[in-house]
């Protein structure tokens, strides 16, 4: 009997449309909360690892330049795929 009510229980919260929503959103507070910790305590360790970028302002400005680039090419493509699918399922 109770091994009922809760299959009844998670059934009717699975079939809920924000359940998967806030489950994310709840998530994200406590990967948000993790990383912030996880930042504050290896802050002061992170400038002697040899992965840590350690170019000027400029090659920063570079590296955001190509990132930016790159972002804008792929979403112009997936833009430009979508109005074709849109035109192909019209005609």
């Amino acid at each position: 009997m109770p091994r009922e009510r809760s299959n009844a229980f998670w059934q009717k919260v699975n079939s809920g449309f924000w359940f998967l929503p806030a489950l994310f959103v709840a998530g994200g507070i406590v990967l948000y909360a993790v990383t912030l910790t996880l930042d504050q305590r290896t802050f002061t360790s992170l400038s002697a690892l040899p992965i840590v970028f350690s170019g000027g302002a400029s090659a920063a400005r570079s590296v955001l330049a190509a990132i930016s680039g790159s972002l804008i090419s792929v979403i112009t493509t997936a833009f430009s795929l979508t109005i074709v699918a849109f035109v192909l399922a019209s005609g």
